[in-house]
Parts: structure tokens; sequence; C-alpha cells
């Protein structure tokens, strides 16, 4: 699937992402050189270190309470339409972002957030067209195991990738996403979406009628929610 994450960065490589990426997180004309220098920066690093996973489930009974909660059926485990996925943009982009903080650059480094986060928005949205350009199938809804939290480590360590979580289930590199995909024989179906079904209204990164709600940051000492935001 590299040449799903080749394309990823490609997209991202182009002028009206960049514009995408100002209009949703509401910069100025004149933040658009800064936001390019950083973008630059990440997309250079994807070649070696941006990677994708996908695993069909096999049905356990860790997946028990999942099975209730997204009220699955047993055509989903019979015919495998349970993937879990992992993609990740790599360590060096919280690298870039960990520079800029020791520098005081809470401008760039906050870039790194808004940026990294419209890529993984881009990575969520390729996956479903490979799906269904590589496959008979089509990806119906994304599941999140957010009632069992354990599971995290356990699909990170059967992706292979060189993703983890800490204690606190925070996945390092922090440009890392990791979601149960639900397959589905239907074509014509269209994701939900990553927000759909989610209650957590603060959320940094939450869309609204499809633009996220992030603001600049000044360039002076964090406060104790911004470095949350940034997950220090």
């Amino acid at each position: 699937m590299k040449r799903m994450i080749d394309k990823v960065r490609r997209t991202c490589e182009k002028t009206a992402f960049l514009k995408r990426v100002q209009q949703n997180a509401h910069y100025s004309e004149e933040d658009l050189p800064l936001l390019w220098d950083v973008m630059s920066q990440i997309l250079a690093s994807m070649d070696e270190n941006a990677f994708v996973s996908d695993r069909q489930v096999v049905y356990t009974s860790a997946y028990e309470q999942i099975r209730k909660d997204a009220s699955l059926s047993d055509d989903i485990w019979e015919n495998g339409l349970l993937h879990e996925v992992v993609i990740t943009l790599g360590g060096h982009a919280d690298e870039i972002q960990e520079k800029y903080m020791q520098e005081g650059k809470l401008t760039e480094a906050y870039m790194v957030e808004v940026i990294g986060s419209e890529i993984l928005l881009k990575a969520y949205s390729e996956y479903n067209t490979w799906v269904k350009q590589n496959t008979e199938y089509a990806v119906e809804r994304y599941l999140f195991p957010n009632k069992d939290l354990a599971m995290i480590p356990e699909i990170l360590e059967r992706s292979g990738l060189p993703v983890m979580c800490t204690e606190a289930f925070c996945m390092i590199p922090k440009k890392s996403v990791a979601f149960l995909a639900v397959w589905t024989k239907d074509k014509s179906c269209l994701c939900e979406g990553v927000c759909m079904g989610c209650g957590r209204k603060d959320c940094p990164n939450r869309m609204n009628d499809g633009q996220k709600t992030h603001q600049k940051l000044p360039d002076r000492p964090l406060t104790y929610g911004q470095t949350k935001i940034f997950g220090l």
C-alpha cells in the first residue's frame, strides 16, 4: 500500500491542498509562505517515514464489545469485512514540531499540528479510494475502540509498523491513527467520515461542515490547554 501513501504525498504537494489548509485553519494570505515551508518539511520525510497497514480481522473474544456496540452482523465476520488499519506520517514530523517548540516558534509548531492532521484526513480519504479501486468492496464506516483502549497496542503490534502507544494510549509517532474499517460489497456506499458518532464536541480536530476550527498561536509560553493540544 506504499502507492497509497505516495499518492497522498503528491496530492498534498499541490497548491490546492495548501489553500485547503489555509481555509480550514483560517490562516491569512500572509501565512501561506510559512505554511508552505512547514508543509514541505513534513512531505519531504514521507517517502521514508510514512506507512499504512491494512489487516483483515479474525474474530476473537476481544472484539465482542465492539461487535455489540456497533451492531455488527454475522456477515461482517463470516466474510472478513472488518479490517484493522494503521496510518503514520512517521517520527520526523514530531521532530520538526519539537525543534520549533525548543526554538520558541509556537506558530510554526502549531502549523505542524494543523498540517499533519490535514494530511492524515487526506490519507483516510485515499484509503477509501484504494479499497474501492483495488478490491470488490468499499468502506462503509470507521470504528474506533473507545471503550476498550487496551486493543490499541495490540492493533499497533499486529500492524508491523514502527508505531507504539504510551500507557495513556497516546500513539508515538503522534501523527498516527489506528482504526477499524467496515467494508461492504455495496460500492455505491459513501463512508460517513471520522467524526460521525463522536461526542467530542471540543476536539481541536473536529470537522464542522467540512472545516476545522484551528486557531493560530502566539509566540509565548503555552497554556496547559495548549500543551494538551500538542500532546506534551
